[in-house]
This record gives structure tokens, C-alpha cells and sequence, in this order.
């Protein structure tokens, strides 16, 4: 594994994580109502300790030529990672805010949910990728102005990067994972109809943003592949006391997409109740994981 520090410039290093607050985050995912379009014989709930995890990871930047800018990619490999071995990718926008601990997500962030399931033996080992910038962010440029062109970025240029460093097989799984117009993006990505991803993780989306733009892209997208089989899976969640931009715009894309009843689709929707546009990330980012890469419809932490 190549593993340098400089990711200490970019994060407050490890915190530690209040038992109090554990208790409550329990509590809360007792009381989530899974509304799920995929039923199984019987829902896979799976508990897990959350302990005080120290991830280590690369950090490097990346020019792009298609953007004509420069990016800071983190990559956490598997613990236990053997270069024989090839493993599924995920891909986490915001890196600088949801990669380790930052004032957004606590729990040393999506690199500690990857942790914590591949040690608990939720998931298989993965190769963990998150990407963010060198300095301030230009999300609006790259989730809703130019997003073909963050795209280009992602699926050629930062892609052979990684596969040049890292020897990462392009034939494993892909997925993708957002929160608010990172998950707008998402689902850009996902009505491309390029099948460059085979998972998504999107939270808190805001659809009714771009002029609905992403319902019409939705409609594209069925036209292309309503007679198709697909093989994806989609997780979708958005909290309960998030603004009705959120909500409401978030029922409509799951009645749009059930009444499509896309073969080969696999879909689960989640409201986070008493959870806001911040406090629901940690929440609905560790079941989305457990949930695309494993089929594990709960996971609840015990002390």
C-alpha cells in the first residue's frame, strides 16, 4: 500500500467518538422506515461495534485537462491489500468534506464507514476514492454548470490515473456516491445511459433543481432503456426535516421510477426521520454502502 500523511493538512486527525452520541444514533436507526421496492424473503439487519478507527490513505492532486483545473484525490486501499487481487471502487464526491472527519461527518467519515464494514466483514474489501480541490471547491461548475465535463474527468482522466498507480481493474464495480448536488450529479451520471457505474449512492438530492432537469433526463433515459434489462443498484434517501425542495422532490423521482418498474433495477428509498440536510450524511452514506455492495438492509451500531 502507498501510504503518506499528508492527509493531516487537510483534516482535524481522528476524534473521539462520544458513547452518548452513539446511543442516540442507535436509537434513530431503530426508528428508520425502510421503503424499500425490492423485497427479499427476509431484511438482512446487521449489527456492528464502532470503534476508534485511525484510516490511512493517499492524498495526491490531478490536473484536468478537460476542466482546466486541478483536483485532490484521496485513496484508501484495503487494509489487507494484495496486488493478486482485484476490488470493486468506490467513488466519493466532496472528498474534502466526507472523506475523514471534517464538521460535516464525524466518525472519520466514509473512510471510517468503509473501515469499520470491511473489518466487520459487512462488505468485501474496496478501493476507496474520494475526490475534492486543492483550494475553497467549485462544486457548482462541476455538479450542475459544466457536469459532462467533471464527468470526462472522472471516467477517463482520473480513472487511468488510477489504474496506472493503483493496478485497479476497470472490469470490477464501480460506485458512486453523493450528497446534495453531488447527488444531483449522481443521478447526471446514472441517466447518461453509459453504464460506467454499476451502484449509486445518492442523498438528499435537489430534483427540482436545473428547471427539473433531471426528470427530463429521467424520461430520456427510459426511452433508451425501458425495454432493457440493467443491472444496477440505486439507494436514495433524503431526512425527514430537510426543506421540501428535498422531500417532496425526492417522492416524486421514487414514484416516477417505481411506476417505470425498470427490469433489472434494483431500488431502495429511505426517509431519515428527525434527520436534517447534515445529520442525515452519516446515517443514509453507511446504509447505502452496507446496501449496494452487500444487499444489507440495516446496520445498527451497538456499543
Amino acid at each position: 500500500m502507498h501510504v503518506i500523511f499528508m492527509a493531516r493538512l487537510f483534516f482535524p486527525w481522528r476524534q473521539i467518538l462520544c458513547v452518548k452520541k452513539y446511543a442516540v444514533l442507535l436509537v434513530v436507526l431503530l426508528f428508520i422506515v425502510p421503503l424499500s421496492c425490492c423485497i427479499g424473503d427476509e431484511p438482512r439487519i446487521i449489527e456492528i461495534s464502532y470503534g476508534d478507527i485511525d484510516p490511512e490513505y493517499d492524498v495526491f492532486e490531478v490536473y484536468s485537462p478537460q476542466v482546466h483545473d486541478t483536483f485532490t484525490v484521496y485513496v484508501m486501499m484495503p487494509k489487507d491489500y494484495d496486488s493478486d487481487h482485484s476490488y470493486d471502487v468506490v467513488y466519493l464526491l466532496d472528498g474534502d468534506w466526507y472523506f475523514d472527519d471534517t464538521y460535516r461527518i464525524d466518525g472519520n467519515g466514509v473512510s471510517g464507514i468503509v473501515c469499520t464494514l470491511c473489518e466487520r466483514d459487512v462488505i468485501e474489501d474496496v478501493i476507496l476514492v474520494g475526490v475534492g480541490y486543492p483550494v475553497g471547491n467549485q462544486r457548482g461548475r462541476d455538479f450542475a454548470q459544466h457536469p459532462d465535463l467533471f464527468y470526462r474527468f472522472i471516467k477517463y482522466e482520473l480513472t487511468d490515473v488510477l489504474e496506472s498507480r493503483y493496478l485497479i481493474d476497470d472490469m470490477r464495480s464501480r460506485t458512486l456516491i453523493g450528497h446534495s448536488s453531488a447527488g444531483f450529479f449522481s443521478f447526471y451520471v446514472l441517466f447518461k445511459g453509459d453504464h460506467f457505474f454499476d451502484a449509486y449512492v445518492a442523498v438528499s438530492t435537489p430534483f427540482y433543481d436545473a428547471s427539473r432537469l433531471l426528470f427530463s433526463d429521467e424520461l430520456s433515459f427510459y426511452n433508451r432503456f425501458g425495454d432493457e434489462r440493467l443491472d444496477l443498484r440505486l439507494f436514495m434517501a433524503v431526512g425527514g426535516d430537510e426543506e421540501d425542495r428535498f422531500t417532496s422532490a425526492h417522492d416524486d423521482m421514487v414514484a416516477r421510477l417505481e411506476a417505470k418498474d425498470y427490469d433489472g433495477m434494483a431500488l431502495e428509498h429511505r426517509i431519515y426521520y428527525g434527520r436534517n440536510h447534515t445529520s442525515v450524511v452519516f446515517d443514509a452514506f453507511l446504509d447505502g454502502l452496507a446496501w449496494t455492495l452487500a444487499g444489507v438492509d440495516d446496520v445498527v451500531i451497538i456499543e
